[in-house]
């Protein structure tokens, strides 16, 4: 499903997700105030560890 990835990071972020093909998947910063992440919400349903990715997403934003 990879066609577009991040190739480097900026220094003040860390890598902390990648994909077993070694793509980087998410990105936080090192005062972890900025999260970014390669993600695809449409693979959302029936699968438990989708699901959370979406709700703890969210449950930070409260």
């Amino acid at each position: 499903n990879h066609h577009q990835a991040i190739k480097t990071i900026a220094n003040n972020f860390n890598i902390v997700a990648t994909a077993p093909d070694g793509i980087i998947e998410a990105i936080e910063s090192t005062d972890q105030t900025m999260l970014g992440i390669q993600w695809r919400p449409d693979k959302l349903l029936n699968d438990p560890k989708q699901e959370k990715i979406f709700t703890n997403f969210f449950a930070k934003l409260n």
